[in-house]
């Protein structure tokens, strides 16, 4: 508690006051407004995925994909490269470590495969309808340790837990798979490992 004189309280009122009076009040900060914000867009968990009736979009910066087109420009992208892969004879690349562009045997059904391929479309990276090169699938190293009947071959993939895949020529999902159910993958590209 300070003890003031009439003295000070003059003074106060007669040259302090007047100069605090003239800054006027001191401005009162304004309130922080919290901002909603969408959450972020998270890869879906694997599994079984419904078939999107609605286009489908990855972040607010990408475009609508319509599901249909995109397993047509799949499709059209897998005939043409078919229509390659049938000149390959994969008896001249066995016991040779190779790189592979593969993707699954069904893959216009693989719905967790489409997604991943729609980004290229919905991000602009790809233009829709452009077809998908063979490097856009899937590459793996390995080996090719055995050729079977039609077009199919054992493939030992270089440093993987499932090792063992069957190439083949023919994208039939694995129905004749001499394997035994062991993953079936339709070759798409072919070449020396480097």
């Amino acid at each position: 508690m300070t003890v003031v004189s009439t003295e000070d309280l003059e003074y106060f009122v007669t040259k302090q006051r007047p100069l605090i009076v003239a800054q006027g009040t001191p401005p009162i900060p304004p309130q922080i407004a919290p901002v909603w914000r969408p959450p972020a867009i998270l890869p879906a968990p694997l599994g079984v995925m419904p078939v999107p009736a609605s286009p489908v979009t990855w972040s607010s910066q990408s475009r609508p994909v319509n599901f249909s087109d995109l397993v047509e420009w799949v499709e059209a992208s897998l005939e043409a490269t078919r229509n390659e892969i049938y000149k390959i004879d994969l008896n001249n690349w066995v016991g040779k470590s190779v790189r592979v562009c593969v993707c699954p045997c069904d893959v216009a059904n693989d719905l967790l495969y489409l997604r991943d391929l729609s980004r290229l479309y919905g991000l602009g990276v790809l233009e829709f309808g452009q077809r998908l090169v063979p490097e856009r699938f899937t590459i793996i190293d390995g080996i090719v340790v055995e050729v079977f009947n039609d077009g199919r071959a054992l493939f030992r993939q270089k440093r993987a837990r499932k090792a063992r895949i069957e190439l083949t020529k023919y994208p039939d999902r694995g129905s004749r798979n001499v394997l035994n159910n062991t993953d079936s993958r339709f070759l798409l590209k072919i070449e020396r490992a480097e």
